[in-house]
């Protein structure tokens, strides 16, 4: 295992960015698309900002999904998961696909 130590929050974000980047890129490389399972909470904030920010990942070749939400709320819901990951990510790349956990759903 490698492990990497930087001197902030920022710059450990931006390192994982990066190599976020390098492995999206080479699977789009390697198989004209890619998929990508979005974490969220608040240390995914610098991340993603991050991520959003880098102009070489072609987004439109990508599917994005993402891992939890809350049972029985709206996407209007200030905490709900599917409006933080509009708002940080999807709404910033324009992936070409969206898979979200619909929490209000009758059967999530």
């Amino acid at each position: 295992m490698k492990i990497e130590i930087y001197e902030t929050k920022e710059e450990t974000a931006e390192a994982a960015a990066r190599k976020a980047s390098e492995v999206l890129n080479a699977v789009v490389k390697q198989n004209g698309r890619t998929n990508f399972i979005a974490a969220t909470g608040a240390s995914q904030f610098d991340f993603l900002e991050a991520l959003t920010s880098d102009k070489s990942i072609d987004w439109g070749k990508t599917t994005i999904f993402h891992l939890d939400e809350y049972v029985g709320i709206s996407e209007q819901h200030p905490a709900s998961f599917r409006r933080y990951l509009k708002e940080r990510l999807i709404d910033k790349v324009h992936p070409e696909n969206v898979y979200l956990i619909e929490g209000n759903a009758k059967d999530p």
